[in-house]
């Protein structure tokens, strides 16, 4: 019992002391840097999608970009910087450490709301280790934007469980910052409401609440931005045309993989088609097998957030940090001691293709995690039970 008690220290000694000294030394020229400058854009009156207008302020101000940093479309809503626009007031160092801090605030959130029920102990080690799932430490590193989302997901879940109006349309809303991959969620907690939800009015009250958000996110847009619809857009089809895009070689998405290796290269378009073949592959087997995704909110909402990771072709090894959601959703129903034996692999084998080969066997490693945890769901013995 000491040894342990000794371990336990040791782990979480060095997992702060490895926070702290990535927070020192945390640089700013990284994804992060198009939500800074997009935010600095907003706060000079600049328009944030105008890339032409952003690269000239920058290079009006003192200091400008570093030389290394090649500027991309910002290809999210203008809500977004509605909830970021402070940092544009802040020096690029700072700003980054601050969206470093306010990241692992959100994801720290979400796994606390996640294991509810657990002693505090269980669920402080909890969050300690999710910090360290190698996509999210990624995501912090980078200052990716894809936590919203997670905290989106797990305040509609732990809100409808309360029949809370203004919590479930937080976490609808907060799954519109990154709608390709909050869309999947979003529809799946709008259906669940709609069609599972047996309270009379509640189901009505948080969708009529979400509309008004939204429309009221939309109007305090056009107030900053009056174009940005079709600014938004255009710099949608900016993103979309570029290489990194096109052929998509960094994305860890299954259908990209497929597509590199029946092909011998990456491509989105043919990624677009193997995520198409896959949708109605899966689609057959959740029949085929009358496996049950409708048993329970938390059940139904991993669903979809597996479903987009393995079906959306642009998607990075960090975006996979929402394994978190489908890693927690399993933990808590491990009642045997080998019952760990799959959340456990789904959890380590990322890290262990890193150190052992390379980034795109870390992609491959992302998706069979995903794979791994989408078959537990649909084949646990809840699942058969709920499916009668």
């Amino acid at each position: 019992m000491r040894l342990k008690r000794y371990a336990t220290f040791f782990l979480a000694a060095l997992g702060v002391g490895l926070y702290i000294g990535t927070l020192t030394l945390l640089r700013f020229d990284g994804d992060f840097i198009v939500l800074y400058t997009a935010d600095v854009s907003l706060r000079h009156g600049v328009n944030p999608y105008n890339l032409l207008a952003v690269r000239t302020l920058f290079a009006s101000l003192p200091g400008g970009l570093p030389v290394s940093v090649s500027l991309s479309p910002l290809a999210y809503p203008p809500w977004y910087l509605l909830s970021t626009f402070y940092l544009g007031w802040l020096p690029p160092a700072i700003a980054a450490r601050v969206w470093y801090l306010l990241n692992t605030a959100m994801i720290s959130l979400s796994i606390w709301l996640l294991a509810e029920g657990w002693s505090i102990k269980k669920r402080f080690l909890t969050v300690c280790a999710a910090i360290f799932f190698l996509p999210v430490y990624g995501l912090l590193i980078v200052g990716q934007y894809t936590a919203p989302l997670l905290l989106g997901a797990t305040l509609f879940l732990h809100a409808v469980r309360r029949e809370s109006v203004w919590g479930a349309i937080l976490g609808l809303l907060l799954l519109t910052f990154k709608p390709h991959f909050g869309g999947w969620i979003f529809l799946a907690g709008a259906g669940w409401l709609l069609f599972r939800q047996t309270k009379r009015h509640y189901p009505y009250r948080v969708l009529a609440g979400t509309l008004t958000g939204g429309l009221l996110l939309a109007g305090v847009s056009l107030l900053l931005i009056p174009t940005w619809p079709q600014d938004y857009w255009q710099a949608i089809r900016g993103f979309g045309a570029m290489e990194t895009f096109v052929t998509c070689d960094i994305c860890a998405s299954l259908p990209v993989l497929l597509t590199k290796w029946i092909t011998g290269r990456a491509s989105m378009t043919g990624g677009v088609i193997a995520g198409i073949g896959l949708l109605l592959l899966i689609t057959s087997g959740v029949v085929i097998w009358k496996c049950s995704i409708l048993q329970d909110l938390d059940t139904l909402l991993a669903f979809a957030i597996l479903l987009a990771l393995l079906l959306m072709p642009y998607g990075i090894n960090y975006d996979f940090m929402l394994l978190i959601f489908p890693l927690l959703w399993l933990m808590r129903r491990v009642h045997r001691r080998g019952d760990w034996l799959a959340p456990g692999f789904a959890y380590l084998i990322p890290w262990l293709a890193l150190l052992l080969f390379d980034r795109q066997a870390v992609n491959i490693s992302l998706s069979f995690s995903a794979i791994l945890l989408l078959t537990v769901l649909l084949f646990s013995p809840q699942s058969a039970e709920a499916a009668g």
